[in-house]
């Protein structure tokens, strides 16, 4: 696998695989759930910490972490009750 470091407006992204660069340079990472191509920056990804991106796009994580729509708030009170 070949890592090469390429700056973002806000962070230092380290390049792999799921990413790549578009017709204007801009620098894209492939959501691992839904597969769409995102601009690989913080708009669209949360950060994995050490200059990485998530895999999957904020949305796809959003549905699949709090699914049906429900808040954070909401998910941790309907859990809670269930235990």
């Amino acid at each position: 696998m070949e890592l090469r470091r390429e700056k973002c407006p806000i962070i230092t992204v380290i390049r792999v695989s799921n990413q790549r660069t578009n017709d204007d340079g801009a620098l894209e990472q492939q959501c691992s759930r839904c597969q769409e191509w995102w601009p690989a920056d913080l708009e669209f990804f949360y950060s994995a910490g050490h200059g990485k991106l998530m895999a999957m796009c904020k949305a796809c994580y959003l549905e699949n972490r709090y699914p049906g729509g429900r808040s954070a708030k909401q998910y941790r009170a309907r859990e809670a009750s269930h235990h």
